[in-house]
């Protein structure tokens, strides 16, 4: 199904540039955006989007209500308001202009999608049934019976011109009036008023005929002899929603009938004792009128009966029959030839009257014997079948021209011949609309039928498909394999065969399918051709490749979150005694230096634990400042670790900016762009480089994009020199699952991901590249003012306190670095390295301590359960709790619990000194 072309109207520019990221992401077309209603009029005009994504409070100026219903006068886009919070008053007036949805703000992509499709679908559906509307009036109009639709309730809701014509009411007249005004019948036997046939239906909710011998009154009071019936109307639920009243005038048929009634009879004990069904007729009225049309210029006669097929009808009432046999009798279940005789016209069914059209163009033509098979309703109201043989008569004095008939029961045939052309058609509309591709194919492979599915899979036409194979559209590499099983299927043991492979589609693309084939086996045992069914699993594969490496990541995350809670232990012993032996070592000594340089290591592997922390799990979307260059830098190293020698990295990073965005996303910009250009070096090797500057776009062609936020921005250029880019791929490159990669070497997300994070952050990217030479990726980021960071003083005295301190860590370095801190900062330390002797303790003296501090992962008795039992004990107890890494905690849980403060491993003797100054002193 086409998406929509979707125009955005919010006065908030981030809202719009979320949406607008969202609308492409779900594959929507977004014609334009409009900040205030003024300017979405005019737009409006320009693009005509087929739907509006409408703020209902827009700021100055008009509000979306007003806007949407101005649009609404000059076309009728689809409307779907944005609301974050409205009035009663508000809504009220909104639904007024009868918009075909509501988003309330703030909403993810899933109610966003489904609200846009369900707005889609209602307006389409609008459509639809308006067309369907203004169609059927049409027809009815046009139809040649009178027509009557009532409501429910049994009153006039349309009538037609030739209902107009027979009732002598005019349609203002009619419309609103019970139907028993309108359509007045009575009996032509009795006089009796006949029984209202609406009320008939509405009571019975059945379709009823009208009774033989009716009679229309009109409103003038003329009679006229009708027939034919009434229908329920049911909606989609099955209700009954008013009544159909179909009829007809019968007076030239109830004149021709009673012409017929009084026709001679003749008896021939020959004709009568007949063996076969013998009809005798009066055709001389028939050919009188074929002279007459002939005068007029009639000369082709199937012409004249396709373009006026109520002639049919009038031909076959001046048919006149003379006389019909006793086999005649038994064939239409009748006791007596006046019976059958005076009911000929009740008897005959639309399908009778074509074969009467075929019958009247060939007498007409000359033709003296004719036979055709036709269909005739018995008095019973059983349908049989027939074939008729016609004879033409043609008295001496050529003034009367009679027919005689011979018919044979055909009715067991047919219904044979039917039930087999009913199983062929359903198994053509199983067929033809099944959602699975289905194909059929001769031994060889050649295509004999293909159903549109899975015409649609492979992109070729049918008549494209009937001179291919199967094998035309497999993969090569799967080529082998499939003709194995296909041969084998055609053995007499074989049950078919069920396999996954690869489709090449006409446009060159790859799509993995299930095939499930099976071979037709005549009754000798020969081979007659192959079935298959085919379903396109290309998403299904997707999807499931995608939950293996959502799987693999989380695997990733639980063995990172392991290592980073012992490593960041050793890293606490590492900095704690570091910063303690500095605190003792002779100043400008070679063994301070070595002291500094430990730190420092220390403390660019906690940096390195909490950057695998971050891309080992899934990270929260936190949008705040980030400073660039420090991510670029980090990137580097990291690439450098993962590269041939072979490339060379030349790095000109020349900014100090800010950009607001989440710093995981902004190191995966420069990961995937390293990763790609590197990719393209791995053969011949090359250089690196990476350009970073400040640059304002104040004249720039730029300004002509839609991206602009502002006119500050980091530039930053990532070039190899590498294989470059086809000039016929560079189009597709930003879209999901595309690679130029090997199998196995990519996934093609890589630089679908960077175009989405450089346009969430307000950005641009732009490739240039040059096949065989390379590539080059420049991406423009906003910049922000930078954020000031205080600046604290290395040499600043850490705060001291004489209080008391319980400090638990089953780390006996750790718990034997903290007491040694501790003591140097003049407090009075108690160590534990069981948290069950710990809470002992406590519980001993539950006053005695000043303040607890406990690591979280401990055996027998966690962190957080220690200081659950000594709240309960002492609820005011003054407890911090460390921890190397835990994914369970979070600060509201920390908070509610009664814990003062939290800090993540490795912890700086500074930090440490701090935090408990803190917590005591508040």
């Amino acid at each position: 199904m086409e998406k929509s072309t979707i125009m955005i109207v919010e006065d908030n520019l981030l809202v719009a540039e979320d949406l607008k990221s969202k609308l492409s992401r779900m594959g929507y077309a977004v014609a334009d955006s409009a900040k205030n209603g003024e300017q979405a009029l005019l737009k409006a005009e320009e693009c005509h989007p087929d739907l509006i994504l409408m703020d209902i409070n827009l700021g100055d100026g008009i509000d979306g209500i007003e806007t949407a219903a101005k649009i609404r006068e000059k076309y009728d886009p689809i409307i779907v308001y944005l609301t974050a919070y409205t009035d009663g008053e508000t809504i009220s007036r909104a639904k007024l202009t009868e918009p075909h949805g509501f988003i309330v703000k703030p909403f993810d992509e899933k109610d966003l999608k489904s609200t846009i499709d369900i707005a889609t679908h209602k307006k389409r559906s609008e459509t639809f049934l308006a067309e369907s509307h203004r169609w059927m009036e049409t027809l009815l109009k046009s139809i040649g019976d009178a027509v009557i639709a009532s409501d429910a309730k049994g009153n006039v809701a349309f009538i037609n011109p030739v209902a107009q014509q027979l009732t002598g009411w005019n349609k203002a007249e009619a419309i609103g009036r019970p139907v028993n005004e309108v359509f007045h019948i009575i009996s032509e036997k009795s006089g009796q008023i006949e029984e209202d046939p609406v009320s008939q239906v509405l009571k019975d909710k059945v379709v009823i005929g009208l009774a033989n011998h009716t009679l229309l009154i009109n409103k003038n009071g003329a009679k006229t002899p009708i027939s034919d019936s009434g229908a329920p109307i049911k909606n989609d639920d099955g209700e009954i929603i008013g009544v159909v009243l179909i009829f007809q005038d019968n007076s030239e048929s109830r004149r021709a009938r009673q012409e017929i009634l009084k026709s001679n009879k003749r008896y021939n004990a020959l004709f009568n004792d007949a063996p076969v069904p013998l009809w005798e007729e009066d055709y001389t009225e028939i050919f009188n009128s074929f002279e007459d049309l002939r005068a007029k210029g009639i000369l082709n006669f199937r012409v004249f009966f396709d373009e006026n097929p109520s002639q049919v009808i009038s031909f076959f009432q001046k048919v006149k029959i003379i006389d019909v046999n006793n086999e005649t009798l038994k064939l239409y279940d009748a006791e007596s030839k006046e019976q059958l005789i005076g009911n000929l016209d009740n008897l005959f069914t639309e399908n009778a009257l074509i074969a009467f059209k075929e019958q009247l163009i060939a007498l007409e033509s000359g033709v003296k014997e004719f036979e055709t098979d036709s269909e005739i309703k018995t008095l019973s109201g059983a349908i049989k079948y027939v074939h008729i043989n016609l004879t033409l008569d043609r008295e001496k004095n050529n003034k009367k021209i009679k027919i005689l008939l011979s018919t044979i029961d055909v009715t067991e045939n047919r219904k044979i011949e039917r039930a087999l052309q009913k199983n062929e058609e359903q198994m053509r509309l199983i067929f033809d609309n099944s959602p699975v591709g289905i194909s059929t194919v001769d031994v060889l492979g050649n295509f004999v039928s293909t159903n549109p599915a899975y015409e649609k899979m492979v992109g070729y036409t049918k008549e494209e498909l009937k001179g291919m194979s199967l094998f035309d559209v497999t993969h090569p590499d799967d080529r082998p394999k499939n003709r194995q099983v296909f041969q084998k299927m055609f053995t007499p043991e074989s049950q078919g065969f069920k396999i996954e492979k690869k489709y090449i589609r006409k446009d060159g693309t790859l799509i993995q399918v299930s095939v499930n084939a099976t071979a037709v086996i005549d009754q000798k045992g020969r081979p007659k051709f192959g079935t298959a069914f085919v379903e396109d699993i290309s998403e299904a594969k997707r999807i499931e490749e995608q939950l293996r490496q959502s799987q693999k990541m989380e695997s990733i995350g639980n063995l990172a979150g392991g290592i980073a809670h012992d490593f960041n232990n050793i890293l606490t012993s590492i900095l704690g005694f570091s910063d303690l032996a500095l605190n003792q070592v002779e100043k400008g000594s070679v063994i301070e230096d070595d002291l500094k340089e430990i730190q420092a290591a220390g403390l660019r592997a906690k940096d390195l634990v909490k950057q695998i922390l971050t891309f080992a799990r899934k990270s929260e979307d936190i949008i705040k400042p980030v400073s660039v260059y420090i991510i670029a830098k980090e990137a580097l190293k990291l690439t450098r670790s993962s590269i041939p020698a072979t490339i060379e990295i030349i790095d000109n990073i020349n900014s100090r900016k800010q950009v607001m965005g989440n710093p995981t996303q902004i190191h995966q910009i420069f990961m995937n762009l390293f990763t790609n250009a590197a990719h393209a070096m791995d053969e011949e090797g090359g250089i690196l480089k990476v350009d970073m500057e400040d640059i304002k776009l104040e004249g720039s062609i730029l300004r002509s994009g839609k991206f602009i936020r502002s006119d500050n921005y980091i530039k930053i250029e990532i070039a190899d020199t590498g294989t470059g880019i086809p000039e016929d791929k560079i189009e597709f490159i930003y879209e999901p699952y595309f690679t130029t990669k090997d199998q196995g070497e990519g996934t093609g997300l890589g630089l679908a991901v960077v175009h989405g994070i450089v346009q969430n952050c307000g950005g641009k990217i732009i490739v240039e590249t040059e096949f065989g030479k390379g590539t080059k990726f420049i991406v423009y980021l906003p910049y922000i003012e930078k954020v000031n960071e205080k600046e604290v003083s290395q040499n600043l005295e850490l705060p001291k306190g004489d209080e008391r301190v319980l400090f638990v860590d089953d780390e006996t370095q750790i718990a034997k670095m903290g007491c040694r801190v501790l003591n140097g900062l003049g407090y009075k330390v108690d160590t534990c390295t069981s948290s069950l002797d710990a809470l002992e303790l406590f519980k001993a003296d539950p006053d005695v301590y000043d303040i607890i501090i406990s690591d979280m992962t401990m055996p027998k008795l966690t962190g957080y359960q220690l200081a659950q039992q000594m709240l309960e004990t002492k609820p005011d107890t003054k407890f911090i709790l460390c921890s190397g890494y835990s994914k369970k905690l979070n600060d509201e849980s920390i908070r509610k619990l009664g814990i003062k403060a939290m800090m993540t491993k490795p912890i700086a003797n500074k930090e440490l000194a701090n935090t408990i100054r803190k917590v005591l002193d508040n």
